[in-house]
Parts: structure tokens; sequence; C-alpha cells
């Protein structure tokens, strides 16, 4: 990943992105700079899913937000579920998370976790592999 043209890097501390840990994304990362929505809706959502059999990821399934050093995930509403460790997100449910945490959309063969992307883009230099 590149760093967006304007957009600093903080000199110092994490740099919030996400790594695919299991499913059509596994082993993708995407950084955090403001907003990420998942869902099936290419016009929406920046993480776009396609069509899987057996799995319904809902045309706009969830969102995740940094925003004054807070990581947010929430659920917009979608059919089968937002889940993290602690159990299903209501719907519209925002839920903040910290590097380490999961969650993952419908099923935990869909999961993703919380990262500091300067770490992953360490490992990745050193191994060409993330």
């Amino acid at each position: 990943m590149t760093q967006k043209p304007g957009v600093p890097m903080p000199p110092n501390g994490p740099v919030p992105a996400i790594l695919g840990v299991s499913g059509y994304f596994e082993g993708k990362c995407f950084k955090i700079s403001s907003v990420l929505r998942f869902g099936r809706d290419k016009n929406f959502n920046e993480i776009v899913y396609p069509l899987i059999p057996g799995k319904v990821i809902s045309p706009v399934h969830c969102s995740v937000t940094y925003h004054e050093g807070k990581i947010v995930l929430c659920d917009w509403g979608s059919t089968y579920g937002t889940f993290t460790k602690k159990g299903r997100l209501d719907q519209c449910e925002k839920l903040e998370l910290t590097y380490g945490d999961e969650f993952w959309l419908v099923a935990e063969d869909e999961k993703w976790r919380i990262v500091d992307f300067r770490e992953i883009h360490s490992t990745t230099a050193k191994t060409g592999v993330i």
C-alpha cells in the first residue's frame, strides 16, 4: 500500500489498518485513514465483496472508522451480522476496537484484524509476505 499524496503519516505511534485474516481478503491490508465501508455495493464501499455462494454479505454491511485516535466498528443493518469475540453487533451499534481485536462478517471465515500498518509493512518488506 502506498500513502495517499497530501496525507501525512503520523510521525509517531501506530498507523491503524485492517488485515484480512481469513476469507476473500485473506492477506490483504488496508489503512484506515478515516472510514472503510464493507459490502457488495461497489458504488458505496471501499472494501467490495463479490457474491460468494453460501455467504450473504449485505450490499452495505459495516464500517470501520478512525477518528481522534479511536477505531470504531459499526454494523449498518446487515442481515446476517457483524461479529466480534463479544458477539453479534446490533444493527447500527458502534463498538470501539483496539490493535489486535478481530471482527468478522457473517461467519468467522471472513475475519479481519486491527493492526499497525507499519508493523505489517515492515514484515512484508522483510519477508515479501503478508
